[in-house]
């Protein structure tokens, strides 16, 4: 998988892989544990969830603060896979 098949909106919604800022692509599996420890914690300082959503239309709306709730809370699937994954390792999170 490269960065041109996953974009930025959609980063958050997968498990297979980081892509730095560089755009180096970082199958999670394959990276080293401190680089997990930190990404997890830099994800955790980050606005992801962004700004309350407010939607014209009561379904709409019901989507959109499920799913903010949802990256509010820390539960998509980048981070549950980071965590899993030094889970696998033996390892947490740390400070």
């Amino acid at each position: 998988m490269d960065s041109a098949a996953i974009d930025r909106a959609n980063l958050l919604e997968q498990g297979e892989v980081w892509i730095d800022k560089e755009g180096t692509v970082w199958r999670i599996e394959e990276m080293e544990t401190s680089h997990i420890q930190n990404l997890i914690r830099w994800l955790d300082r980050q606005d992801v969830a962004g700004p309350y959503p407010n939607f014209n239309g009561e379904m709409a709306q019901f989507y959109a603060e499920r799913d903010w709730g949802r990256y509010a809370d820390g539960e998509y699937p980048l981070r549950e896979a980071l965590v899993e994954e030094l889970g696998r390792r033996g390892e947490e999170v740390g400070e």
